[in-house]
């Protein structure tokens, strides 16, 4: 899973008989991702374990999913999830575009949820 973080995805197509999405990217690469387990995994490794589910995330559902088929729970119900959402090409376009800002993005919505110390403490 080589997707490129500062490249831009300009299509998606799924291919059904593989089970298999190509990404083309604006710098005339592309990259083949073939619907499974193993790949799932991968994206969950990729782009959620450093920093994981946030309160403001996008596709919390399918966050969930790609980490339920990481430890094993509930495979065949996730399988069917995630393949659903990623023979979408919107869907799985939206996604992809998300991880790429989603880090910046939770720093930033975690800087709105945190409370200066100065405003905690109380004066008498």
């Amino acid at each position: 899973m080589e997707y490129p973080i500062d490249t831009e995805i300009n299509n998606i197509i799924y291919n059904n008989d593989l089970k298999k999405i190509t990404i083309y990217y604006e710098n005339n690469n592309n990259e083949d991702i073939i619907l499974n387990i193993e790949n799932y995994i991968k994206i969950f490794d990729k782009w959620f374990i450093d920093v994981p589910m946030f309160l403001s995330d996008k596709f919390k559902t399918i966050i969930k999913s790609l980490n339920f088929i990481k430890i094993n729970k509930e495979i065949d119900k996730n399988l069917i999830i995630l393949d659903d959402f990623f023979s979408n090409t919107d869907n799985c376009k939206k996604f992809f575009d998300y991880t790429k800002i989603r880090n910046q993005k939770i720093i930033d919505d975690k800087k709105k949820w945190s409370v200066a110390p100065d405003i905690l403490s109380t004066t008498k």
